[in-house]
């Protein structure tokens, strides 16, 4: 994948997210401290992170980056959803 298809893609991803935090903040929709701390690293970090990596000759370590993090992250949500609802 060229280097610039990817930013513009990562741009436009952030672009929703932005929407999406505002919708959320107008309708009231509070997210708590873990949630939090996923979005701000799954969501917004990484995408730019690997957006960064493709400029580098470390490019396809930009897409591991990515895709591991959100795998590695949604898989911990739902092991601690889990967890917490058997308690």
């Amino acid at each position: 994948m060229p280097s610039w298809l990817g930013t513009v893609a990562v741009l436009a991803h952030l672009v929703i997210a932005l929407f999406h935090g505002v919708a959320h903040t107008e309708l009231g929709v509070e997210l708590n401290r873990w949630q939090k701390i996923y979005a701000a690293v799954v969501i917004v970090a990484a995408p730019l992170v690997a957006a960064g990596l493709l400029w580098t000759r470390h490019a396809r370590l930009g897409l591991i980056v990515a895709g591991s993090v959100y795998g590695w992250l949604s898989h911990l949500r739902c092991l601690l959803s889990l967890c917490c609802s058997l308690c």
